[in-house]
C-alpha cells in the first residue's frame, strides 16, 4: 500500500530523538507526509545549548517524509560509530531504509543493512543489542528496501553483516505485528513490548487492548506474554 493511502491520525504523534557524543537530536512526525521537523543540540557542561558551532548532522540524507528513528550504532566494524537513521519515505522510487547522516562519514547505500531486511515499515520499533539491531513489527509502504511482506521482526547479525528474518519465532508463540508500539531493551538480555495496535485490510490503524506485554529472550530466542492488570500496580518476572 502507498504511504499516502495510509490514515494518519495517530502519526502525528510519533517522535523520535537519541544522544550521539554530545548531540542531542530528535525528529518529530507531522500529522502529513513532509510535515516533520528536525532539531540538534549539544551539550555543553551541564546544559544544553542550542544551534551547535560545529553541525556534525546532514539531515538531508535521511529519507524523510514520514517518520526517522535514530539508533548510535557500529558499522561495518566494532570500531566504526556512526548514527543509523531509519527512515520512511513518502516517494514510490527505490531509497535506502538505513542512512548515516553524520557528516565526513560512511555512506550506506549499498551496504548489507540495506538489503533483505525490514524494509519500510510505518510504526516500527528498532534497538540495538549488543552490536547487533532488532526490528520489530510495522507496516510495509512501498519505496525502500524489499522484504518479505508477512516479516515483521527481523535481526541484523552484525557478524555475519546480514538480516536474518525471525518472524517464525513470534508465529509460533502467537505474537501479533504491532505497530506504534514500545520496545524496551533490559539489559541486553530481554526485549520488552507494549502496547500498540494493528491495521485492519483498509489499511486503519485498530488500536489493540492494553492488557498484554511481550517479552523476547534474547539469548534462547523465545518469546513469552503476560497479562496486564491496569487496575494495580504489575510487574515481569523476567
Amino acid at each position: 500500500m502507498d504511504l499516502r493511502e495510509l490514515n494518519f491520525t495517530k502519526r502525528y504523534f510519533k517522535s523520535d530523538m537519541a544522544m550521539y557524543n554530545n548531540y542531542l537530536l530528535g525528529h518529530s512526525t507531522g500529522k502529513y507526509v513532509n510535515g516533520e521537523s528536525y532539531w540538534l543540540l549539544e551539550l555543553i557542561g551541564d546544559k544544553f545549548i542550542t544551534n551547535p558551532s560545529s553541525d556534525i548532522i546532514d539531515f538531508s540524507k535521511i529519507p524523510g517524509g514520514a517518520e526517522v528513528t535514530f539508533i548510535p550504532f557500529e558499522y561495518p566494524n566494532p570500531e566504526n560509530k556512526i548514527l543509523l537513521a531509519y527512515g520512511v519515505s513518502a516517494s514510490t522510487t527505490y531509497v535506502s531504509s538505513f542512512t548515516n547522516p553524520l557528516k565526513n562519514s560512511i555512506d550506506l547505500s549499498g551496504q548489507n543493512i540495506n538489503n533483505n531486511g525490514p524494509g519500510q515499515r510505518l510504526g516500527i520499533t528498532l534497538l540495538k543489542s549488543n552490536s547487533n539491531l532488532w526490528a520489530f513489527g510495522g507496516y510495509p509502504v512501498k519505496g525502500g528496501t524489499e522484504s518479505a511482506v508477512s516479516g515483521y521482526f527481523f535481526l541484523f547479525n552484525s557478524t555475519s553483516n546480514k538480516w536474518v528474518d525471525k518472524t517464525d519465532l513470534a508465529i509460533k508463540a502467537n505474537i501479533p505485528n504491532l505497530i506504534y508500539h514500545t520496545m524496551t531493551n533490559i539489559n541486553d538480555e530481554y526485549l520488552i513490548i507494549i502496547g500498540g495496535g494493528t491495521y485492519n485490510t483498509q489499511g486503519i490503524l485498530v488500536d489493540k487492548p492494553f492488557d498484554k506485554a511481550y517479552k523476547f529472550d534474547l539469548s534462547k530466542e523465545t518469546w513469552s506474554s503476560t497479562s496486564l492488570d491496569i487496575q494495580r500496580q504489575w510487574s515481569m518476572e523476567i
